[in-house]
């Protein structure tokens, strides 16, 4: 066998071992959320889709509920990427508001950039920081450079490394990607509140995980007409929490308390940023 062919068959020993790999398991301390949902592992790439960019919040909400069980002592940053131009349009998380519902601001750094090739590297670098529990990108808008090799890049940086990477994207195309799983999620009727049936109460999520059940070994209590697995959640300040409520048209109460007062703070208030 000449040098050339043996290097080849090299390779392709260790692209198919690595096709092979099965997704890594759960972390034991939370191998399942409050809400039964399953907790996101380290070195593992997680798509999270939703119909439009103005479901942003609610996909974001997901990836940092993820994300916050993933943080340790060691690994004590959550990292969200943006595009500057997208951002105009997704908006920014809100400090407060994240301290509110169990999310410490302290955790989250927010980065802005300004091409999609300065975001899949900014990602990337972010992904292969040892001291980063999961990084997040934002991408509000169809980029052909994130492609089933970008993703790939991405896989094989995760798990040399033990970072979650989070895609969030938009719409209801869904390419070749190298993600282990990929979930959609879309906002519901909140839950009702006690002091008022028309106010809105607790967010409220419908999660579909769309790739990697057979993976994970999950059932949800729930599936859709395809055979997907769902789970309807709050977003409470214990973080995702099984779903109490049946929406405008049933009962149950988001526990939720009237507000003292509004809040005034500047975008993006308590949270650390980067241009």
């Amino acid at each position: 066998m000449s040098a050339r062919t043996k290097v080849i068959a090299d390779l392709r020993a260790s692209i198919q071992k690595i096709e092979h790999r099965p997704v890594p398991a759960a972390p034991a301390a939370g191998g399942a959320m409050a809400a039964g949902l399953p907790q996101a592992s380290p070195g593992t790439l997680n798509e999270i889709f939703a119909d439009t960019p103005r479901d942003a919040g609610a996909a974001l909400g997901f990836c940092l509920m993820q994300a916050r069980g993933l943080i340790s002592a060691e690994r004590q940053a959550v990292i969200f990427l943006q595009m500057r131009a997208e951002a105009q349009e997704t908006g920014l998380p809100y400090g407060a508001g994240l301290l509110e519902y169990g999310f410490d601001p302290e955790a989250l750094a927010l980065v802005r950039v300004d091409t999609i090739t300065e975001m899949l590297w900014a990602m990337e670098e972010a992904t292969g920081c040892r001291n980063v529990a999961a990084v997040i990108g934002d991408f509000a808008a169809h980029h052909k450079a994130l492609d089933f090799t970008a993703s790939r890049r991405l896989v094989l940086r995760a798990e040399s490394v033990g970072v979650a990477p989070f895609l969030m994207r938009y719409g209801s195309g869904r390419e070749a990607s190298a993600a282990a799983l990929r979930w959609h999620v879309m906002p519901i009727p909140s839950a009702e509140t006690p002091f008022d049936a028309r106010a809105p109460g607790l967010p409220r999520y419908r999660v579909t995980l769309e790739k990697g059940a057979r993976h994970l070994g999950v059932r949800a209590r729930q599936r859709d007409a395809l055979g997907q697995d769902f789970w309807d959640v709050q977003w409470s300040e214990n973080g995702l929490v099984a779903d109490s409520a049946r929406g405008r048209d049933g009962a149950g109460s988001g526990g939720r308390t009237a507000l003292s007062g509004a809040r005034p703070a500047g975008l993006g208030d308590r949270l650390p940023q980067t241009a």
